[in-house]
Parts: structure tokens; C-alpha cells; sequence
């Protein structure tokens, strides 16, 4: 019922004006834009909604990658797609409100999107290559501070929200680190565990098994307690005072259409009461405990 739920304010939201039109919506495949490399939180967000509401609708929901420029250009994407329910997006609260305030961006994120469903959100983590000699902040302070700009960090963008709470702890501890931007989760995960990188952060679930499996190293995760299904993985609270906690947020976009065919479009608005954020808290054991508090 739940997705039911979603189908029908889609349908509200998307759809053309007209009551024929709206009745045969849709009667194609609907694309659903990730603007940031696959394997990444916003991949395994999208997809889980793709498989759920394909069904509902009785038409694929077919994941197409984009990524560049921080989720930029895969938002640009659709920011210029048709407003006609066929070309959705999913990306991060940071990369519609954070990122534009570092760089200019061809697109406003609430003129040119009509935002509706919040999916969830969740804490990130800091993790290590598991060949340094680093097991908590601590050791990352003392390694950093013993050799100044040379410890790496990665995040998925410049200005994202995980750069923005690893500047704010370099800030607090007095180090200074080296941000290199990527272009999704994945390939940091990828290459900390090659030792490319030194260190990342990201949203947990996507180094989720490599922390449990000891792959890379957990050094700390942005939530207000330690979480069950990671008991040996410290908070940031509780190893820095004055840390923030943050986390991602994902949201799911479309493009607004022109007012004057917008129709009910209008009066939809954000559609988080549909629940199908539920899905995502419920597949995922690591949201039982600590959801993370939004920037």
C-alpha cells in the first residue's frame, strides 16, 4: 500500500494536465537518473525504488548513471528533460543545496525541480586503508599532524556534505588534510582499499561490508550513538568533543513543469508521507539505531 501510495502521487505530481493523459500515464519506460557513479548510496537507493515502483506501474524503471561535477551534470540532465513524469533523479540533499553554494550551477534546485519523496537518510563514515597504522581519531590526528597536507581524504564532491564534516574535524583537531573529490562512493571504497587513498568518508552503506569484513578500517561514524549492527565502530561524539553529526540525505526530483501546464502539479509538493523512505529504514539494519540529524 505503501508503494500504492507513491504510484498515485506520482501520477498527481507528473502527469499532464488532461484527465485522458493522465489516465494513460505511463505507457513508456520511466528513466531514473543517478548523477553519480554506480555502487555508490545513491545507485543502491535508486535501484531498490526501481524494483519496487517498475511493478506498481506497470512500466520499467530503468537506472541511468551521470555522473560528474558532484551530481552536477546528471541534475543539469534533468533539470532540461521534459516535464512530462518520464525522467526522474535521485541524489543527495547536498548536492541540490551545498554544492551551489561552491559552484555555479546551470540549474536552480527549486525553480527547475519538483521535489517528491524524501527516501532516507543515513550517518556516514570515516574508514582507512587498513595498512595504516590509524584505528581511531586519535591516531589520525597524531599521523596527520606528524606529516602536514600529505594524508589524503576522499568524498564524492567538492562542497559535499562529507567534505564539509571532515574540514569541520580537521578544524577542531588542528591538522590539515588533503580533500581529493570523486565521482561516486565506489570508487573510494575501491581505492582506499588499494591504498591509493588514504583515507574516506561516505554514506555507510557503501562501505558497509568492507568495514564488517575488515577490509578497510572504521575509524568513525557521524551518528549520535554507536550502532547495533556496528558495536566496535566509535561516533565522532564520542572521540572529539564539539563534532558534528551529519549524515545523507537522499531525495527523489523531478522537473517542474511550466506553470501553465503544471495542473495539479502545483498543489502536490514533497511527497515524504507516501513511506516509501520505509523501505529503504527497513532493508537496512544499520537504521535501526543513530538516524543521522540533517545539516
Amino acid at each position: 500500500m505503501r508503494m500504492l501510495r507513491m504510484a498515485l502521487v506520482l501520477c498527481a505530481g507528473m502527469a499532464p494536465a488532461t484527465a485522458a493523459a493522465a489516465e494513460a500515464w505511463p505507457t513508456r519506460p520511466i528513466k531514473l537518473v543517478v548523477p553519480f557513479s554506480a555502487a555508490g548510496t545513491a545507485d543502491l537507493l535508486a535501484r531498490l525504488v526501481a524494483d519496487r515502483l517498475g511493478p506498481v506501474l506497470g512500466q520499467p524503471v530503468v537506472v541511468e548513471h551521470r555522473p560528474g561535477a558532484g551530481g552536477i551534470v546528471g541534475q543539469e540532465q534533468v533539470a532540461r528533460a521534459s516535464p512530462d513524469g518520464y525522467t526522474l533523479v535521485v541524489s543527495s540533499l547536498g548536492s541540490f543545496i551545498i554544492s551551489p553554494v561552491f559552484t555555479p550551477v546551470p540549474f536552480d534546485p527549486f525553480r527547475d525541480f519538483t521535489h517528491i519523496a524524501y527516501l532516507g537518510g543515513q550517518p556516514v563514515a570515516l574508514f582507512a586503508n587498513k595498512d595504516l597504522p590509524l584505528r581511531t581519531l586519535s591516531d589520525l590526528v597524531a599521523h596527520a599532524k606528524s606529516r602536514p597536507g600529505a594524508v589524503t581524504y576522499a568524498t564524492i564532491s567538492i562542497g559535499s556534505q562529507t567534505q564539509l564534516l571532515n574540514e569541520q574535524f580537521q578544524a577542531q583537531a588542528g591538522i590539515k588534510m588533503t580533500h581529493v573529490p570523486y565521482r561516486g562512493a565506489g570508487q573510494i571504497v575501491t581505492d582506499v582499499l588499494g591504498g591509493h587513498i588514504a583515507t574516506g568518508i561516505t554514506a555507510l552503506a557503501a562501505v558497509s561490508g568492507q568495514v564488517s569484513s575488515g577490509a578497510v578500517r572504521g575509524l568513525a561514524i557521524a551518528s549520535e550513538k554507536r550502532l547495533p549492527a556496528y558495536p566496535d565502530l566509535p561516533t565522532y561524539v564520542e572521540q572529539a568533543d564539539g563534532s558534528r553529526v551529519g549524515g545523507y540525505q537522499s531525495i527523489m526530483f523531478v522537473p517542474t513543469a511550466p506553470p501553465a501546464s503544471a495542473g495539479p502539479a502545483a498543489s502536490t509538493g514533497p511527497a515524504a508521507s507516501t513511506g516509501l523512505g520505509g523501505y529503504y529504514r527497513a532493508g537496512s539494519d544499520h537504521r535501526k539505531d543513530g538516524q543521522a540529524v540533517g545539516w
